[in-house]
């Protein structure tokens, strides 16, 4: 099943019926769950925790700051 954020009215009487028309995929598939966590929002830095991740062991962390670009 693919969900889409694009329908089409079809007013039938006293109901409007909303047809599916194709357009953005709005849900995927997850292949891997991290879980993020900083001691404030005050600090730049944090620990990425492995959830759920192939080829990672549970518990996995590996430490992450944020940069004006992005995520490091």
């Amino acid at each position: 099943m693919v969900y889409t954020n694009q329908v089409m009215t079809s007013p039938t009487g006293f109901i409007e019926v909303k047809l599916p028309v194709g357009g953005n995929v709005l849900a995927h598939t997850v292949n891997a769950r991290w879980l993020m966590m900083r001691a404030s929002k005050a600090k730049n830095e944090g620990v990425l925790r492995a959830l759920d991740v192939p080829g990672l062991p549970p518990g996995f962390e590996t430490k992450y700051t944020i940069g004006d670009d992005g995520l490091h």
